[in-house]
């Protein structure tokens, strides 16, 4: 007999969701157990990789990697400010140097004013330039005050950039005629400027730039080509490079624009940069929003996350430029106007910089933006830091990654301890390099050029005094900028001025080419002095301490507070050593450099914690 079957009714579609859904908590967490156990292990590997590719990409020269560093350099470029414009508008001179700087020429500024304020926003704009790309430059500034008085066209308030090159090959504008280097005033002109001055019935200064303005070739001008420019000159930046970089096929940047430009019949070209600050700073504060989000989701790596904003948008294209700062160089370069051809009679000869000075609005914007990134990096940070869980390292992958981690902090930060001890420290400062067609002297610091001063020396410099009386003195305002303008730019005259301030205002003592001393009576000067080793060496320690202590907090019971504590000093640490970069007076050894920040990310990326369902 057949057993009769029992037909199933199928379930209803809302009864099987409901039986499903009561399946799916279990097999979650059972697979959640194990994703969660290799992602743990694998964001540990990637963190390190991240951070050594992090701190490789934040040690060239002078760059400004972190907003810390970018607020005190505001700070710097606020004080300098203040201190040069006191300067100028008592007819004194500034000279910005430093003991890698000027190797082909000296720039010259001449800052052309009417009312203080005028002053003020010239010289923030010269100074937010040399912060931003004239870190190896030598600049001397000047300035006139404007009389409203000139036989040509009443001139505005503007600042003047112009080349003193070292030698007569570095010249950077040619006679568009021939393509000969092109000087206004030739060497017999200038030698005889200079020998009226130092005769005992000299001439009125407004005498000898009269007899000099007559005699000054007028030729309409050009730029020098890259390919007519020498090798010391293809190596170096310059004014006019970092415009026409903008308006060249491989040097096209976001935010930054150039627009060119054509005087009547076409007889000048010009070259005006319009940037985007506002687009920018949007740019600016969508990505520092998402490495805050990036910093809460993960609770560890604080250094990383300050560090991470200037690598990502060197990405989006900011790196195409040699800058030290993106924010800097997208306000100071605002409106300036590069002369690429000039025409007959011109005062302006191709290849000055015309600017026209930065509002002080634009600062607070720079330092309002800085002080919002810091404050949502840290913000998310801080979030994510208070809300890990703690897991200690296990198995190969687990116990081999902590153990890499603290070998790498360890041995970077005791080599860049030894590279900082061994390579800086001895460090002979060299003061004269002789080449073949010149001799360069390094004047090693930035120097105020006080024209009391220079009046009171037994041997006066009669470039300074000349220039001087014309830019103060002279009832034309075409006549003193131009003739100013003309004088500096010779390379005699810059060499003059230079070796001048060498020999009676810092008063240099050598030992065959290496500077010894200064001043008078002498003060030593050594590496030692001019280098910050003390706090590179802090620093590194620093930072060897806290992989140790990291380890610690892996295996060990310890409290909870330690972990945010030990991360707040690689910060600092990373933070201090990249600030040091900038603002002293000698950079750090590359090597040294190198190690210290990838130890000090590789220190703070590789912790064993988590964030547990952050929403």
């Amino acid at each position: 007999m057949r057993t009769p079957r029992h037909r199933h009714l199928p379930l209803p579609l809302s009864t099987r969701l409901l039986l499903l859904l009561n399946l799916f908590p279990g097999l979650s967490h059972a697979q959640g157990l194990a994703v969660s156990v290799t992602a743990a292990w694998s964001s540990q590997i990637i963190a390190f990789w991240g951070a050594v590719i992090i701190g490789v990409r934040t040690c060239p020269r002078a760059l400004i990697t972190n907003a810390f560093t970018a607020l005190i350099c505001n700070l710097s470029i606020l004080h300098r400010t203040i201190r040069i414009t006191r300067l100028l508008r008592n007819g004194d001179w500034y000279l910005h140097s430093g003991w890698d700087n000027g190797r082909t020429r000296t720039d010259v500024v001449i800052l052309c004013w009417r009312e203080e304020y005028e002053l003020w926003r010239l010289v923030l704009q010269v100074v937010m330039q040399l912060e931003t790309v004239g870190d190896r430059w030598e600049v001397l500034i000047c300035s006139r005050k404007l009389r409203c008085q000139s036989t040509n066209s009443t001139i505005q308030v503007h600042g003047r950039w112009m080349q003193s090159p070292r030698c007569e090959g570095f010249c950077g504008t040619r006679t568009s005629e021939n393509g000969h280097n092109h000087f206004p005033l030739s060497n017999t002109t200038i030698a005889e400027a200079v020998l009226a001055m130092q005769t005992p019935s000299r001439d009125r200064p407004e005498e000898i730039a009269a007899r000099s303005m007559l005699k000054r070739d007028s030729r309409a001008t050009r730029c020098t080509y890259f390919t007519e420019a020498r090798a010391e000159l293809q190596d170096e930046t310059s004014p006019a490079r970092h415009v026409t970089c903008v308006v060249s096929k491989e040097g096209e940047m976001p935010f930054i624009a150039g627009r060119s430009g054509t005087s009547d019949y076409g007889l000048a070209r010009t070259i005006t940069l319009r940037n985007s600050p506002w687009m920018y700073g949007v740019v600016h504060v969508t990505i520092t929003v998402a490495i805050g989000l990036m910093a809460a989701a993960a609770g560890r790596g604080l250094a990383i996350w300050l560090f991470l904003l200037r690598p990502m948008m060197a990405t989006a294209g900011m790196a195409a430029k040699m800058v030290c700062d993106n924010l800097g160089y997208i306000l100071g370069f605002d409106g300036v106007q590069l002369v690429y051809e000039s025409g007959f009679g011109a005062s302006s000869i191709a290849g000055d910089l015309i600017c026209w000075g930065m509002s002080r609005w634009w600062m607070m914007y720079s330092c309002a933006l800085l002080v919002l990134e810091a404050t949502l990096v840290i913000g998310g940070w801080i979030y994510g830091a208070l809300q890990v869980t703690k897991s200690k390292p296990s198995g190969l992958v687990g116990h081999g990654m902590l153990i890499l981690a603290t070998a790498v902090g360890l041995t970077l930060s005791i080599r860049s301890m030894i590279g900082t001890v061994k390579k800086q420290l001895p460090r002979r400062l060299v003061g004269t390099f002789a080449y073949q067609e010149y001799l360069r002297n390094v004047v090693g610091t930035s120097v105020e050029i006080r024209m009391d001063d220079i009046r009171g020396k037994m041997r006066p410099c009669p470039q300074i005094q000349l220039v001087n009386a014309i830019l103060q003195e002279h009832s034309d305002d075409h006549v003193a900028v131009t003739f100013a303008g003309d004088f500096l730019r010779h390379p005699d005259s810059g060499t003059a001025i230079i070796q001048y301030v060498i020999e009676n205002l810092l008063k240099y003592q050598y030992n065959q080419d290496a500077i010894v001393s200064k001043g008078d009576p002498p003060t030593p000067v050594s590496a030692a002095r001019e280098y910050p080793w003390i706090w590179s060496v802090v620093c590194n320690i620093v930072t060897a301490g806290c992989s140790i202590v990291s380890v610690a907090y892996a295996y060990l019971q310890m409290p909870w507070w330690v972990k945010l504590m030990v991360e707040v000093l690689l910060g600092l640490s990373a933070v201090g050593y990249a600030t040091l970069e900038k603002v002293g007076n000698l950079p750090h050894n590359r090597d040294s450099y190198l190690s210290h920040m990838v130890a000090t990310m590789v220190v703070s990326a590789v912790w064993y914690v988590g964030v547990d369902s952050l929403g």
